[in-house]
């Protein structure tokens, strides 16, 4: 199927499209954000998954809205969002369908469904002791449960239990969506897991906000295609009837299928998970590709009490977790194809456009 063509971003001489871009800059620089792919996001079904631990971290921390985002994608105008958006002292400004929007940390709060609160903490480069509330040592011990983790590698989210699997899967498909190198763990993400288990209350629109910004100058997945769409609604913007949407299908959902995959059933008011007998005895971590030495702290009380221990995952879990992640990232590539066959038509059209002008034949 031919790629769809975009809508308006022709730009000749200094004229360009009012309604879709804020500046002649921003329009000139859009074809780079049309290479970049636009993550599908997941949302939890808490019907089913309701007595999931995870599922009742997020519930003390009155944060369940933030599971819940069930809107379609619209690629373009996610797309739109993130080349015409720039910081605004204290929040986020863009420019949509000929719509200025400014987004505060209240903003995304209140269209998520949670309260604001004080605390908010996003870090990128050195690990902060007061901020977190832990060392880095401490952290990862009560999100690893194993107080004899003297090394951690760059892939190591198949080394998590059970619970905490789960909560690194939510937080890498909702809160900070990633496409690539699902096995690493970053510390951004054992800061945020750690609070989230200890039951420290955080600000999630600041979290979203700063994560927006963060990746606005990166070649990264483009995140929050169903928040964004819950913010055009909240500025009265008209989408397009023919307006091209991502729907929600069954790789979307963090349901029970997915606890299925992970051979996990529901016993005794708990979700377990079933050993089999060709799983391996868990042995040592030997000589880490990425060592980071910790010391021998011992993790702070939670008030959910001692993070519960769980088998090490054999290679077959692993496995059958990501297959539709995996399943995911094929379709994501797909699209990804297709854009950028779509900017090489553009770019010939254009050249086409300065061959007329120089009076020279068309190109073969």
């Amino acid at each position: 199927m031919a790629p769809k063509r975009s809508k308006g971003i022709r730009i000749e001489g200094d004229s360009y499209n009012h309604d879709l871009f804020r500046s002649k800059e921003v329009a000139l620089s859009f074809p780079k954000f049309e290479t970049r792919c636009v993550h599908k996001g997941k949302y939890v079904d808490l019907d089913e998954l309701e007595d999931l631990e995870p599922i009742r971290w997020f519930a003390h921390l009155e944060a369940l809205p933030l599971l819940q985002i069930d809107e379609p994608i619209y690629p373009r105008l996610v797309r739109l969002f993130y080349a015409n958006l720039y910081e605004d002292n204290d929040s986020l400004s863009t420019y949509i369908l000929g719509t200025p929007i400014r987004i505060f940390d209240s903003t995304i709060c209140e269209l998520i469904g949670i309260t604001e609160k004080d605390r908010g903490c996003y870090f990128k480069g050195k690990w902060d002791v007061k901020k977190i509330g832990a060392t880095y040592s401490e952290a990862v011990k009560t999100i690893f449960a194993n107080p004899n983790l003297d090394f951690l590698p760059k892939s190591c989210e198949h080394l998590m239990p059970f619970n905490s699997k789960i909560l690194h899967h939510i937080i890498t498909s909702i809160i900070f969506p990633k496409q690539f190198h699902l096995d690493e763990v970053s510390q951004l993400e054992i800061g945020t897991m750690y609070w989230i288990m200890t039951g420290q209350h955080n600000c999630f629109g600041y979290l979203i906000r700063q994560h927006m910004q963060d990746i606005m100058t990166k070649d990264t997945i483009l995140p929050y295609g169903r928040l964004i769409t819950r913010i055009l609604h909240a500025y009265d913007i008209c989408i397009p009837p023919d307006e091209e949407s991502i729907q929600n299908d069954r790789y979307n959902i963090i349901n029970k299928n997915l606890l299925k995959k992970l051979r996990c059933t529901f016993s005794n008011g708990i979700w377990v998970r079933q050993p089999r007998r060709t799983d391996p005895i868990p042995t040592p971590i030997e000589q880490p590709e990425t060592p980071i030495l910790m010391g021998n702290e011992s993790p702070p009380p939670s008030p959910f009490g001692a993070a519960p221990s769980a088998p090490v995952s054999s290679s077959e879990d692993i496995i059958m977790a990501e297959l539709s992640q995996i399943k995911s990232q094929q379709e994501q590539i797909q699209n990804q194809q297709v854009e950028i066959l779509k900017t090489l038509r553009q770019m010939n059209e254009k050249i086409d456009i300065m061959y007329q002008h120089c009076g020279l034949p068309p190109k073969d």
